[in-house]
């Protein structure tokens, strides 16, 4: 199981960040957590559960994976210097949620550009 200071240290990726920073960053991480469990509980049990009643609704989890995507989109957009593309340099490169969420983006703005 993922924590939330596995999250936050594949985050920050050795970067040193204000308290500031650090404060987004365990936002976010903790967004990547609950789209994380969501996503594990809609893999399990399906997009549609039974109610109170036996009938088929959507599964709960679905809106907190809507909600986290949602506000970890808006963390990425505001933030880019934490959450996009890092700058390269002697240090490690890439490769975490960072680079995958600026990967996304990149690749919708291209078709949707083109």
């Amino acid at each position: 199981m993922t924590t939330l200071a596995g999250v936050i240290a594949e985050l920050s990726a050795g970067r040193e960040l204000s308290p500031f920073d650090e404060e987004a960053v365990r936002a976010f991480a903790g967004q990547v957590l609950r789209l994380r469990e969501a996503q594990g509980r809609l893999e399990s049990e399906g997009m549609i559960v039974g109610d109170s009643k036996g009938l088929p609704v959507e599964h709960p989890a679905l809106g907190i994976e809507r909600a986290a995507s949602a506000e970890m989109r808006q963390w990425v957009a505001r933030r880019p210097d934490l959450f996009g593309r890092p700058v390269e340099s002697g240090a490690a490169k890439g490769g975490g949620i960072g680079d995958q969420l600026a990967a996304a983006r990149a690749a919708r703005e291209a078709r949707a550009s083109g």
